[in-house]
């Protein structure tokens, strides 16, 4: 099969299974954003940043390592499932050692015992994370895609069941626990020839794809929880309430760019570059895909930016609108964010984990010392501060990141995306101008206008894009 065949195949399958279980989730949000409380809100979102933490290094790179390391054998993998049982129950074991710790961190009782029940997710998740990296290595996205969208369906069932009987907030742990045990048991009914028995580990058998792995997760968990201390901030200096709102908003936001748009690229992505990369241009093929996202993400984001408050109004209700700023910087700040989030397919794929590792601590730093400093004067100001230190990092990433790693020129990063962007400050520039001359109650027929210039100028070239993939 060609590139551009295992390409299309692959994201078909995968754009299904991401737009479905990406539709449910944001049907989810909405949901639960007019169905909780403020403060309920708050306590969920404190729920999704321990889950966000506890998988992102629940299987310690593993998943990845076996994709990049194409030649292991069966021993090396059995060694490596036993390594990927210990990470999901020493995770699960922390979780519920640490919750009434992390309960009086976000002072909230209640998350104590919600947080013990959620706990086995993470074992649970374990059982078939290294079936699972083994399908996307043989491109195998179809079975993935159905075991998927099987298994969000009922948890989003079983999480509107829960609202109905009353059961609020628990709701959210009931759903977690559905789709972990979901996903197992279907990998391992529909996928067993690539279940093995854990073995003893023996280092010099695994000891790469495990240093590739521990690389790979803790560059993932230091960016998580870089990406996520403005919640953590929010939520013991702000309050649980403040917590909710911003956290729903930002998921808003995140949700389009980080859950349906780019996954679907880059899920096909990361195991299609390291087939791929020594007959191919790496450098190509990211910047490639690095195009394609822009012409969707771009006119998105600055939409997003141009019309907060129809936005907040139509997915959250009225009573939402008076955060309309936080929404219109949180968009621009995800609008570079959903620019830069490619390079860490481009950076697992050319094996460049050790510098991926080493740029993640220093923006680790860096973030947490603009939020503390602007978290006193509200959402705005740490939403706007976000925005800045964002544009700054952009700048940087080509440096540090994609000029080593690919050699990728600035002005190709720029040609790959200035169309796009182009676009965008015109019409925004329009919709500015607009703005003088006509009222405010005619702001739903400026939304109309700007997204039929967007089809207008945009489609086209998307279809052109995608007829150059072909080529």
């Amino acid at each position: 099969m060609t590139i551009i065949k295992s390409a299309l195949s692959g994201v078909s399958w995968v754009a299904s299974s991401t737009l479905i279980k990406g539709g449910l989730q944001l049907l989810q949000l909405i949901i639960l954003a007019r169905f909780l409380t403020p403060l309920e809100l708050g306590i969920t979102a404190a729920i999704n940043l321990v889950i966000g933490f506890s998988q992102v290094f629940g299987d310690a790179g593993l998943s990845n390592a076996v994709i990049y390391h194409k030649s292991l054998n069966k021993s090396q993998l059995a060694q490596l499932y036993s390594v990927n049982l210990i990470f999901g129950a020493l995770i699960s074991t922390i979780v519920i050692v640490l919750a009434p710790v992390i309960a009086s961190f976000f002072s909230v009782t209640e998350l104590a015992s919600l947080l013990v029940v959620l706990a086995p997710v993470f074992f649970i998740r374990s059982l078939s994370q290294q079936i699972l990296a083994k399908l996307q290595q043989e491109m195998r996205f179809n079975l993935i895609a159905k075991i998927e969208v099987l298994s969000q369906v009922l948890a989003f069932s079983v999480v509107i069941g829960a609202l109905l009987y009353e059961h609020t907030i628990w709701a959210v742990v009931y759903g977690q626990l559905t789709l972990a045990s979901v996903l197992s048991i279907c990998y391992l009914l529909f996928s067993n020839e690539h279940l093995l028995a854990p073995r003893r580990m023996h280092w010099a058998e695994v000891s790469e794809p495990i240093k590739y792995g521990l690389y790979q997760s803790s560059e993932s968990l230091i960016n998580y929880g870089s990406a996520q201390f403005d919640q953590l901030i929010v939520g013991k200096f702000l309050g649980p309430e403040k917590l909710g709102i911003y956290a729903y908003i930002k998921d808003l936001v995140f949700k389009p760019a980080l859950q349906l748009i780019n996954p679907i690229v880059n899920k096909v992505a990361f195991p299609l570059m390291v087939k791929f990369k020594e007959s191919h241009s790496i450098k190509k093929m990211y910047l490639s895909m690095l195009g394609l996202l822009s012409y969707i993400n771009i006119p998105l984001y600055s939409f997003i930016a141009l019309f907060p408050e129809l936005v907040l109004n139509a997915f959250f209700g009225a009573d939402w609108v008076e955060h309309a700023s936080v929404l219109q910087w949180l968009s621009l700040y995800m609008l570079l964010i959903s620019v830069m989030n490619p390079v860490g397919v481009l950076m697992r794929a050319s094996g460049e984990v050790k510098r991926a590792f080493s740029w993640n601590i220093g923006v680790s730093l860096v973030r947490p010392i603009v939020i503390l400093l602007v978290i006193s004067s509200g959402l705005i100001s740490l939403t706007f501060g976000l925005f800045v230190l964002q544009v700054f990092l952009f700048l940087a990433h080509w440096k540090v990141l994609l000029q080593p790693a690919a050699q990728v020129g600035f002005s190709e990063l720029l040609n790959a995306i200035k169309l796009p962007l182009l676009v965008a400050v015109c019409i925004c520039a329009f919709i500015v101008i607009a703005r003088l001359y006509i009222a405010s109650q005619y702001q739903l027929l400026l939304a109309i206008i700007s997204c039929a210039l967007y089809m207008m100028f945009i489609l086209p070239q998307l279809i052109s894009q995608l007829k150059n993939l072909r080529s």
